[in-house]
């Protein structure tokens, strides 16, 4: 299957020797889990895994693959959101974290969803961005729990390039509510926000380090992903903490993982078992 998968990129999607890796991992156990909170049906969620695009940078980028799966028209609900969470084998290691898959509302384009929904006459509904990010935080918390996690390392996710849309000021608001349910969350599972841009280094749970650090304890890892996209979405291509995470390249040089058979083409048994369908 991977082979398959990997053959439908039109670029080279990751080095050979973590090609190598995912290949001896594919078989392994991922402990693969969805989670969710009942806000939509399991078909809905079904439909949202299963039709997503091999490389989507605020539209499908069809000089990079041959085919998707994605019906005409097809758009992620308004606040469609879960997480999808399982294994990571690092390579050249015995160890693995767990990967927790999910996004934050996009606003890269006016032409997105959540564009559409949370900004009128360009002014931002700041109490539907606050539900969104409070259940982002709060879907994180519970895969935490799921998986007995003392502590999940996260990018500032949803705060840099999902911003492109809005202006200086509303992009501050965003992350004022960001950092507010931050703390929130920290009452019930200790998520550290990592960061290389000291201007986001506010508060009590947001740390300047790489986000991509060995870790010594048994760990989660929040992958920023795209709401249109596979798992890793650009891959080699990608310049954001989804490529860095997936691929393996850039900032992280120690963490290089099988997270990429996360995707749900791979664990299609899996998500028809746990959506009931």
């Amino acid at each position: 299957m991977l082979d398959v998968v990997l053959e439908n990129y039109k670029f080279k999607p990751f080095k050979r020797t973590l090609i190598k890796f995912l290949k001896e991992c594919e078989f392994k156990e991922r402990d693969y889990k969805i989670i969710e909170d009942g806000s939509f049906s399991g078909q809905d969620v079904y439909n949202s895994l299963l039709y997503r695009y091999p490389v989507y940078f605020g539209r499908p980028i069809y000089s990079l693959f041959k085919e998707h799966a994605v019906p005409r028209r097809y758009m992620q609900p308004f606040g469609m959101k879960y997480v999808i969470c399982g294994r990571a084998y690092i390579q050249n290691t015995n160890r693995y974290f767990i990967a927790i898959h999910t996004w934050a509302p996009n606003f890269e384009s006016e032409s997105t969803v959540d564009y559409k929904n949370m900004v009128r006459d360009n002014k931002i509904n700041l109490q539907l961005y606050t539900d969104h990010i409070r259940k982002m935080f709060n879907l994180i918390a519970k895969a935490g729990v799921e998986y007995k996690l003392k502590t999940i390392y996260s990018p500032a996710i949803g705060q840099g390039a999902y911003m492109h849309a809005l202006n200086p000021l509303q992009r501050k608001r965003c992350f004022d509510i960001f950092v507010k349910e931050l703390e929130i969350v920290n009452k019930k599972i200790r998520v550290i926000v990592c960061t290389t841009d000291k201007q986001k280094v506010v508060g009590n749970h947001i740390k300047l380090e790489n986000l991509f650090e060995k870790r010594r304890c048994r760990f989660g890892l929040v992958n920023a992903w795209d709401s249109y996209s596979y798992i890793g979405n650009g891959l080699s291509r990608d310049p954001t903490i989804d490529g860095y995470y997936v691929a393996g390249y850039g900032p992280n040089k120690e963490l290089m993982n099988s997270s990429y058979l996360h995707n749900p083409i791979f664990n299609m048994n899996a998500i028809r078992r746990q959506l009931l369908l």
